[in-house]
């Protein structure tokens, strides 16, 4: 994303995000060239270039722009099935579901998820795929409300169940905030049943959320300062009673804690005594958050970039990962300065624009749900707790002893599917690969001829969760590492040692003798590249299994760690 190399255009990024702008005001926007064109390719059976027109505008917040290509009009939706020639990124099927409303709702989705199936057997085509649902209220004879709805339970069991396949939630859209979601003018006339306000907010889902959670690293920390942002007063000034709390602010609160619930970090940067803070949270019971709820916290009278940059080191994550906002532009000015990489929001004084940014910001849409969400924060907060008992023992065998860890180390686990594909995605800093796996690769390692790890590690601070994934391919007596990626929360546990010994192990067991691995180099996974120079620091890509195993093995023979395998 481009938000962190020099402070953002605010004015534009409360116009796109802030509330919904008139057609004419995106329409007014100049172009400008993006570091980034995204290829959509639109099968459909209504028009699309009035919601195409609108999306441009909305990918400025993330410096990309959209090439559109749209095919002729087809109820039948044909062309899914033609070859792929690389032309696109994503290809989103755009369907007037009124024209199958002589079918059973579940038979429509059916039809259209068999053609998504179909459509990549025959092409080879492995894009990721959107396909729209439908709203309620439309009035269209024999679309009934309830047909509506059950085609949208339909589609979103069938999308779910298919790998890289994602709804385009129309009916969500329309409950959201905007209830003239459909113009009969614009139906009578091009045979497209919405209103412009509704194709606005669709271009703004699709270029500002959906797009983006498709083909860019999503934020992990959402860090807020205090004054003038969660509520509205000085601290320092006002005192803990005094500041207040408007249905704005409320808003925005709530809007951090869904964040957090969907598995963000929040943290906490402001510039204000300490006790103050922690008097300002125990009294006011009005509050949603509590300060619990922030996994790292940094109030105090150092610099915001110096107190940001530490967060990152904290949470063992880049700064790129990290989106602030502060009510003060001069105060972003010195983040963008000093933290460049660091993204950046101006919250609004009433809160209810923040609360509204943050709830369509290109990096905090997420796909799917994230399942190890519950776990995170108390998991980093427990990394302090880590830290203590590290300086406290005599070596590192002793703070390792201490922990009491069980690692489970679960072999082609498809239920873990889901949480494989998420750290391929968003893994920086230890990630040996790169390979930012789709859903359908996930699928092909976890199946027969291949050997695919996902490792879960607890401790007595805390259950981390699947924390860790190493996957193979194998032919014979070769093995090629095609994944080696851990959370950046487990870091420091020495796990990677324990889980990529034991991965050599199996496939000696296996009948393997030479590793091929497929390390690559990035911007942010030095640690990664730096454990694997542990064993192999000639940089040799093929690796005889028995002495790269002898390697491994002597590093952590005497690692005090309980090792379940499930199978």
């Amino acid at each position: 994303m481009a938000f962190g190399k020099a402070p953002p255009d605010w004015r534009l990024q409360h116009t796109l995000l802030a509330g919904l702008p008139r057609g004419s005001a995106l329409r007014a926007l100049a172009k400008v060239s993006a570091g980034r064109k995204l290829r959509l390719r639109c099968e459909r059976s209504m028009p699309f270039e009035l919601v195409s027109d609108f999306v441009g505008p909305f990918m400025r917040l993330w410096d990309a722009e959209i090439a559109v290509s749209v095919s002729d009009y087809d109820p039948s939706l044909a062309g899914v099935l033609r070859r792929g020639r690389g032309e696109e990124d994503v290809l989103l099927l755009w369907i007037d579901w009124r024209l199958h409303r002589a079918m059973a709702p579940e038979q429509a989705a059916r039809w259209v998820i068999d053609l998504v199936a179909a459509g990549r057997g025959a092409s080879g085509n492995g894009v990721p795929v959107l396909i729209n649902d439908w709203p309620q209220g439309g009035g269209t004879a024999g679309v009934t409300d309830s047909w509506v709805a059950a085609l949208g339970a339909a589609l979103e069991e069938g999308t779910r169940n298919l790998a890289d396949c994602h709804l385009v939630r129309l009916e969500r859209l329309r409950k959201e905030e905007y209830p003239a979601f459909f113009d009969p003018r614009n139906d009578e006339v091009a045979h497209y049943p919405f209103s412009q306000a509704a194709t606005v907010h669709i271009a703004r889902h699709l270029g500002a959320q959906m797009l983006p959670a498709l083909v860019m690293p999503r934020l992990k920390v959402v860090a807020v300062d205090l004054d003038h942002t969660l509520y509205e007063g000085v601290l320092g000034e006002d005192g803990p009673g005094g500041v207040r709390v408007g249905p704005g602010h409320q808003a925005l609160q709530r809007r951090l804690l869904l964040l957090k619930e969907a598995g963000f970090i929040l943290a906490l940067c402001s510039r204000n005594e300490r006790v103050d803070v922690e008097r300002l949270f125990a009294q006011r019971k009005e509050f949603a958050l509590s300060l619990a709820d922030f996994a790292a916290v940094r109030v105090d009278w150092g610099s915001k970039p110096d107190n940001l940059l530490s967060i990152a080191a904290q949470l063992n994550l880049h700064p790129s990962a990290i989106l602030f906002v502060d009510d003060n532009p001069a105060e972003l000015a010195r983040v963008a300065e000093g933290a460049p990489e660091v993204e950046l929001v101006l919250a609004d004084p009433s809160g209810e624009g923040t609360a509204a940014i943050l709830s369509r910001h290109p990096g905090l849409f997420r796909l799917r749900a994230d399942a190890s969400s519950a776990l995170r924060t108390q998991d980093l907060q427990a990394n302090q707790q880590r830290e203590r008992l590290r300086a406290a023992a005599a070596d590192p065998a002793e703070y390792l002893a201490r922990l009491g860890m069980v690692v489970d180390l679960f072999e082609n686990h498809a239920e873990h599917a889901s949480r494989i594909h998420e750290l391929s995605n968003k893994t920086n800093q230890f990630n040996l690969c790169l390979a930012r796996l789709s859903e359908q690769e996930v699928a092909r390692l976890l199946g027969p001829g291949n050997l695919t790890l996902s490792i879960a590690l607890r401790d007595a601070l805390s259950d981390s969760g699947v924390v860790a994934v190493l996957a193979f391919e194998i032919s014979g007596r070769r093995a090629r590492l095609v994944e080696f990626l851990m959370s950046c929360r487990a870091l420091g546990r020495e796990v990677e040692a324990v889980a990529f010994s034991w991965a050599l192990g199996r496939l000696s067991d296996l009948g393997c003798e030479l590793l091929e691995i497929q390390a690559r180099e990035g911007p942010r996974n030095q640690p990664a590249l730096e454990f694997l120079h542990r064993f192999v620091p000639n940089g040799e890509r093929e690796v005889p299994l028995a002495r790269l195993r002898e390697a491994a093995g002597r590093d952590v023979q005497r690692h005090p760690a309980e090792i379940r395998v499930h199978r």
